[in-house]
């Protein structure tokens, strides 16, 4: 996947963790360079939650390549909100077709 930094960035190392949710951590997965053009190749083998930490070195080989997760307190129910929202898209074209306006 690539990704666009800024070309602020450029020639700086991008991190890339992962959110490990049993460990409720991010881990260390791999680095990559930032191109001239601000843009930073990855290559995935899985699905996760990632974070990004832009930097002078790889940071794989520095102890503790594992950082905690932050404590945001959200804790929205995304795919009741997803499906609340379908749900509405659906009635409201059922209502459109009916009356043929709203």
């Amino acid at each position: 996947m690539r990704l666009s930094v800024g070309k602020d960035y450029s020639g700086k190392i991008a991190n890339l963790y992962y959110y490990n949710e049993t460990t409720g951590k991010f881990e260390y997965y791999q680095a990559a360079q930032v191109k001239e053009d601000g843009t930073v190749d990855f290559k995935f083998s899985h699905a996760s939650d990632y974070v990004i930490v832009l930097n002078e070195t790889d940071m794989s080989q520095t102890t503790g390549s594992v950082i905690a997760s932050p404590k945001t307190s959200d804790n929205t129910p995304v795919a009741a909100a997803v499906i609340l929202l379908l749900f509405g898209c659906a009635l409201m074209g059922t209502a459109y077709r009916k009356n043929k306006h709203f």
